[in-house]
């Protein structure tokens, strides 16, 4: 498909150029590129804006690499949307000629019959997911690495691979570029206005861009954009870190060949999740708490010391990974733009219509991205999406509790 130009006409009752589309993104962390990639891909005249640079480390979206599962334990929900996204990566890698994709498969080990185990096993069965239910021994003997006590589980997904985050969303910016989109870095979105067929998006800066909608796309900063968000969002910080083996020998061990991206449900309920070593620039196994050590802190906060937060999970890495060394290489922190029940929340904003939103995080959304951004295109298109989102309405929040922390 050719690009869609997109053109320039001088406003009314402004100096500023209004540039006209027929989508414009706000926000171009992964689920930003993706809709812009996905909107060019559909013939829409796009323009995406971004406050910060290409690579900013501020938002939910920097680093290397990301787990993509469809054994969810999550729920069954997830499924259109897992499957769409799937397709999407492998659009992308196509598209791309590059690899981004890693083939280590997936194991999801937990306490008998408890959360991990049981939703990866239940979700594999209702989804014609290809996967294998093993006890504790078997477990073991396949991925000794791992300590598994007699009284856990685990589900093996072979399908399960790590994605090269960092690079895929890059990829997704050349492919919009490629296709037309115009990409905008270093000016922040400040407010939308209803006009007759569509918005006007207002910048820091004094621009003005008309569009058919606008796609918000801000994680962490969406709640500041979409008035009805700022209740139902609550940004946190939450701490990664990079383990490396003990020694030399046991290095090919911890390698995507060896070693699956992971979820470990320990008996205390907490849960890790972790990829392997070698998939990227980054050195180490990379390791996690995903609902734990969660910090409330705004974009722009001061960052806490780490060291507290690496002294409690080493000691969680002493006790399942011997071989690897429980004091971390390094640590980073990255942003869960959080709901109150985890899920998504994709629709349109009840103050400005054409304005749409998708807040596709709660510290899992990033594999859904290619999925979300078909989704996102579509509605801010006007065209029914394929895979059915109403479990994400944000009417369901309505009645529940805020996600904001007084």
């Amino acid at each position: 498909m050719a690009p869609k130009p997109c053109h320039l006409n001088q406003p009314i009752q402004t100096s500023f150029m209004t540039t006209h589309s027929d989508l414009i993104v706000v926000g171009l962390g992964i689920t930003g590129a993706a809709a812009a990639w996905q909107a060019a891909r559909q013939g829409a005249c796009v323009i995406a804006l971004e406050q910060g640079g290409p690579t900013h480390p501020n938002g939910s979206s920097h680093g290397a690499t990301r787990i993509f599962r469809q054994a969810y334990w999550e729920g069954d929900k997830y499924l259109p949307l897992l499957h769409l996204a799937d397709q999407g990566w492998r659009d992308l890698e196509a598209a791309s000629g590059m690899r981004l994709r890693i083939p280590s498969g997936g194991v999801f080990i937990g306490p008998r019959s408890t959360g991990v185990v049981e939703g990866s096993r239940r979700t594999a069965l209702r989804g014609g997911i290809s996967h294998e239910h093993w006890p504790a021994d078997v477990a073991r003997m396949r991925f000794p690495q791992f300590h598994v006590a007699d009284d856990m589980e685990a589900v093996h997904e072979p399908g399960a691979y790590a994605v090269l985050a960092e690079e895929s969303r890059l990829q997704m910016l050349n492919e919009a570029v490629r296709m037309g989109a115009r990409l905008q870095y270093g000016d922040a979105v400040t407010g939308f206005e209803a006009i007759n067929g569509g918005v006007k998006v207002h910048t820091r800066d004094g621009q003005v861009y008309a569009g058919g909608a606008a796609l918000v796309c801000a994680g962490a900063w969406a709640r500041t954009l979409v008035p009805e968000l700022s209740e139902h969002l609550q940004p946190q910080r939450v701490p990664i870190f990079w383990f490396a083996p003990r020694n030399r020998q046991a290095q090919p061990s911890f390698e995507a060949d060896a070693f699956p991206v992971f979820l470990y449900e320990t008996p205390d309920g907490k849960l890790l999740y972790g990829i392997p070593t070698g998939c990227s620039a980054e050195r180490g196994v990379k390791i996690g708490f995903h609902n734990h050590q969660h910090l409330v802190s705004d974009p722009g906060s001061t960052l806490p010391d780490i060291a507290p937060f690496a002294h409690e999970i080493s000691q969680y890495v002493a006790s399942i990974f011997p071989q690897l060394d429980p004091q971390p290489m390094t640590g980073k922190w990255c942003f869960y733009t959080m709901t109150p029940d985890e899920a998504f929340v994709l629709g349109e904003s009840r103050h400005c219509s054409k304005v749409f939103y998708a807040s596709a995080c709660s510290g899992h959304g990033f594999k859904f991205a290619p999925a979300i951004g078909h989704v996102m295109a579509e509605l801010g298109r006007g065209v029914h999406p394929m895979v059915n989102v109403e479990a994400f309405s944000p009417h369901r929040l309505d009645a529940r509790p805020s996600a904001v922390r007084q």
